[in-house]
């Protein structure tokens, strides 16, 4: 009878394409190379001219610029706050429910549908395991500065509400929530959030680095 032994790195395993491995081997080279197709194809959608404004930018806000910055902060989180990388599982997850999302809202708007309630689910969701993988990070810190850390969580479920309040908005035609959310999520998460990380240098003693 043969008998497998699993290794401790089993849950991070990853295929064994040389170039799917280059790819997942950090979270920021992942999101960050799916947020440039997704880019591309919002690029495309906006000169065919076959997607409503409003979703694409809720879509560009919520959807594809949340990837290079959720992949930057799951790759130094563990770096900042010495703790374990985050295994691929994680990460690759996010990918995934991120891809499905904009499956969804393409197939959608060239079937001249909307995106609707399942789009902004998968959103949620993807949304969901960043924020709370990262508050694990986070709350098992061994690092005890951890204040710009702490308000760069905060301004994550700010986004989250903004995601959700933009989405559904948009699903049941309510345009002045839907700009809530919106600029809710671009002045109230993303922007804050971009500042914030600029200036951890300075706010975090003895690190001069991002």
């Amino acid at each position: 009878m043969c008998i497998t032994v699993l290794s401790k790195n089993s849950a991070n395993a990853r295929p064994k394409s040389r170039i799917w491995q280059w790819l997942t081997r950090t979270p920021l080279r992942l999101l960050g190379s799916a947020s440039v197709i997704f880019l591309l194809l919002a690029a495309g959608d906006y000169l065919s001219g076959e997607t409503a404004p409003v979703w694409q930018g809720n879509n560009l806000l919520f959807g594809i610029a949340p990837l290079p910055f959720f992949g930057y902060l799951l790759q130094r989180y563990p770096e900042w706050l010495k703790r374990s990388p985050v295994p691929y599982v994680r990460y690759g997850a996010l990918f995934f429910l991120f891809a499905a999302a904009q499956a969804v809202f393409h197939i959608s708007r060239q079937t001249g549908g909307e995106p609707g309630l399942f789009y902004l689910a998968l959103l949620a969701v993807a949304w969901y395991l960043a924020i709370t993988t990262l508050i694990g990070i986070y709350r098992f810190a061994l690092d005890s500065h951890r204040t710009s850390e702490g308000w760069i969580n905060g301004l994550l479920y700010v986004g989250a509400v903004g995601l959700l309040l933009s989405g559904l908005g948009l699903i049941l035609g309510e345009l002045a929530l839907s700009n809530a959310g919106f600029w809710l999520g671009l002045g109230g998460w993303l922007l804050p959030s971009l500042l914030l990380v600029a200036l951890r240098p300075f706010l975090r003693p003895g690190q001069g680095s991002l």
